[in-house]
């Protein structure tokens, strides 16, 4: 929704994420080529099974989106599995 109101310029690439990299959400899935564009703009930076959010992680996401200056660069890495939640290990290199 938010991505289709902005124009493609307002989401640079600033981090490299694969096909299929994001464990949690299949490439076929409704949503996956915005979602793995967020992630590859800085927008989003984590995962778990569920999909869930909680306030604060809206939040910041609403945050990321219209402010370019709080995006994060990301290298997803491996993956760990704990308790049923796929956590990629993130080396967040700019966390404010």
């Amino acid at each position: 929704m938010f991505k289709s109101s902005m124009p493609s310029s307002e989401f640079p690439v600033i981090n490299e994420v694969s096909d299929s990299k994001i464990p949690d959400v299949a490439m076929n899935a409704d949503g996956a080529a915005q979602i793995y564009d967020f992630y590859r703009a800085g927008i989003l930076v984590g995962s778990d099974t569920l999909g869930t959010f909680v306030r604060s992680e809206v939040a910041a996401i609403l945050t990321r989106i219209f402010d370019n200056t709080a995006r994060k660069t990301i290298t997803l890495n491996k993956y760990q599995v704990k308790g049923g939640i796929f956590r990629p290990l993130l080396d967040i290199t700019n966390i404010c």
